[in-house]
C-alpha cells in the first residue's frame, strides 16, 4: 500500500513495508520518502504504526510524519539561532532526526506542516 501527500511544493510518499504479529493490533512498518522542490528525495522513516480497525492506516501514518516534522522544524529553530546567530545558544537533542535539507524544508513549512497536524486529527476522529 502507498499514498503520496503533498505538503507544500513537497512531496511525502507513505510506503507500507512490513507487517509484525499475527494479533490484532498489527504493527506495521511504514517507510516515508520526501521529495523535495529541487527534484531531491530523503528517507525520513521507517516508522512503526499500530493498526487499529478504526483508523485509516496511511492517514495514521501521515500524523505521526507530522508530528516528527514539527520536531524538526523546533530543533532546526534552537540550531539555527545557536551561539555564532546570537540566539539561544542551545542544540536540541532532535538537532540531527533527519537530513540537514529536510531539517530546513521542516523550518521554513512549519506553518502549513502544523495546519496539516491539526487537519489530520479532525480526519481521524
Amino acid at each position: 500500500m502507498e499514498r503520496t501527500f503533498n505538503i507544500d511544493s513537497a512531496a511525502l510518499t507513505l510506503t507500507e513495508t512490513d507487517r509484525i504479529g499475527p494479533d490484532y493490533p498489527t504493527k506495521v512498518i511504514v517507510d516515508a520518502t520526501l521529495t523535495l522542490a529541487d527534484g531531491s528525495t530523503h528517507d525520513c522513516g521507517p516508522f512503526s504504526i499500530v493498526e487499529w480497525a478504526d483508523r485509516e492506516l496511511l492517514t495514521e501514518a501521515f500524523r505521526t510524519v507530522l508530528f516528527f516534522f514539527g520536531a524538526a522544524s523546533e530543533a532546526y529553530t534552537y540550531d539555527s539561532r545557536g551561539a555564532g546567530h546570537g540566539g539561544y545558544g542551545y542544540v536540541s537533542d532532535n538537532y540531527d532526526l533527519f537530513a540537514p535539507a529536510v531539517m530546513e524544508w521542516a523550518f521554513n513549512n512549519a506553518e502549513e506542516i502544523e495546519l496539516l497536524s491539526l487537519d489530520s486529527e479532525e480526519m481521524a476522529v
